[in-house]
């Protein structure tokens, strides 16, 4: 998607959630907006830098832009995302 004419990349949206997160106080700013995008967008962290300029559709964008408003209200990425990892062990989260 376009914005000003300038296509929202994968590293122009990390680095934007990056700050934002930062501005409303959560710790790990970088790391909640990487899972975030991994998890719109189906991959792994790793592979978000290994397609750092990728361009980001306009429904790729809304789901993020949703769980980014999310976040900011509080809502924790184990939720949003449905499981967390500890170590090398991946955990499913529900909200029951």
């Amino acid at each position: 998607m376009l914005y000003g004419g300038v296509a929202w990349t994968t590293l122009g949206v990390l680095d934007w959630t990056t700050q934002r997160f930062s501005g409303a106080g959560i710790a790990a700013a970088r790391l909640e907006a990487q899972v975030l995008l991994a998890h719109v967008l189906g991959c792994s962290r790793m592979q978000l830098y290994t397609g750092f300029d990728k361009p980001l559709g306009d429904d790729e964008l809304g789901r993020y832009r949703a769980l980014i408003k999310r976040r900011l209200a509080g809502e924790s990425v184990s939720y949003l995302v449905g499981e967390t990892e500890f170590w090398v062990c991946r955990f499913t989260s529900t909200n029951r």
